[in-house]
């Protein structure tokens, strides 16, 4: 999710310097990543939709909210996630943010400042992911933990505030088959 994101912050950087509409010369965005819990599940009626809630959701979007312009910022839990495998941590730079409080829920979490760190043969992603780009892990179990409440699905995943108020396609797939 993190190369996902600096990917997404560069080709807007690129877009704007391309432009030559005064409009988009301050386009930007800010991207807040945590890991945590979250439950999923439809809501409504009469307008069915997929929604995930929880408060590591909200932890997700502070960290958007608090973050930088152009910008990934990450939570503690997430950093710590990401320094549990050495290679991935070692193809980021990553500088602490200032903390961020979060009055609903009584909790003030460390934020951190993601940075790419680029070798010198080239900057593909494929050569930045841990199975070279052709979907095969070597080592490391993979599996995903999830445990049906009756209400919707509660997975450990990353949440991504980005993408906390949106459907994606993938979303209204699922929730088919609910």
């Amino acid at each position: 999710m993190i190369q996902v994101g600096l990917e997404m912050i560069n080709i807007i950087a690129e877009e704007r310097n391309k432009t030559k509409n005064p409009a988009l010369r301050n386009l930007d965005m800010r991207i807040g990543i945590h890991t945590g819990k979250i439950v999923g599940g439809i809501i409504g009626t009469k307008v069915v939709r997929y929604d995930i809630f929880g408060q590591d959701v909200l932890i997700a979007n502070k960290m958007e909210s608090n973050g930088m312009a152009g910008a990934v910022c990450i939570s503690e839990q997430t950093y710590k996630l990401i320094h549990r495998n050495n290679f991935v941590a070692e193809t980021f730079e990553f500088t602490e943010h200032r903390p961020c409080e979060i009055g609903t829920i009584g909790k003030t979490i460390k934020s951190y400042k993601v940075e790419q760190i680029f070798n010198e043969v080239g900057e593909s992603s494929e050569e930045f992911s841990e199975d070279g780009g052709d979907g095969e892990y070597e080592g490391e179990d993979r599996s995903h933990h999830s445990s049906n409440t009756g209400y919707g699905n509660e997975d450990e995943i990353e949440s991504n505030s980005r993408h906390s108020n949106s459907r994606k396609s993938e979303d209204r797939e699922d929730s088919d088959e609910l």
